[in-house]
């Protein structure tokens, strides 16, 4: 190994090279992962390992209820942790594609085949995308909408824009001060 890569340094080129604790072994999908919240992020769970993503509660909450409810939550752990907040959002995404996906399979002009198969061409492959912020498909159909709304029920006749000034308000900055001490 150490002749085809010449970067490693191996103490005494006679033994065998270690290899790391996971190799050879088929990584799993954190889709498919019991409590991963809980077993990529130890630290910032409780000590016994419960309050997961997956734990029965008495109010189930939606995946994304959850997350939302982690970050926002009092004691701001789970705020201040940017990867727990990207592997949230990651795993929200891949929930949304995969949902895509599984649709997407049942779409399309259905082909029966000579030996009796039977299969669904898709015409438009970026079908999955239908449905998930900050992709073009999904700005697309909004901007559909919004077309369709302004020629089904005329011009907006007056929009409203408010504003709480929140930075105007002594009450936000005494509550800003006092959560930082």
């Amino acid at each position: 190994m150490a002749n085809k890569y010449p970067e490693i340094e191996a103490v005494d080129a006679t033994k065998d090279i270690e290899l790391a604790p996971g190799e050879g072994k088929t990584p799993k999908d954190m889709m498919q992962e019991v409590d991963w919240d809980i077993k990529a992020f130890p630290h910032l769970d409780n000590m016994n390992g419960r309050n997961g993503k997956d734990e029965e509660h008495s109010v189930r909450l939606t995946d994304q209820n959850y997350f939302i409810q982690q970050i926002l939550n009092k004691d701001q752990i789970f705020a201040k942790s940017p990867t727990f907040k990207y592997a949230a959002v990651a795993y929200l995404e891949k929930k949304q594609l995969q949902r895509n996906i599984n649709i997407a399979g049942t779409k399309g002009k259905k082909v029966d085949h000579a030996d009796g198969n039977i299969t669904y061409d898709l015409d438009n492959c970026y079908s999955v995308l239908d449905d998930i912020k900050n992709t073009s498909r999904y700005s697309k159909k909004v901007k559909y909408e919004m077309i369709a709304k302004l020629e089904n029920l005329g011009a907006f006749q007056l929009f409203f824009s408010l504003s709480c000034a929140d930075l105007c308000w002594e009450e936000n900055f005494a509550a800003i001060l006092r959560e930082k001490g």
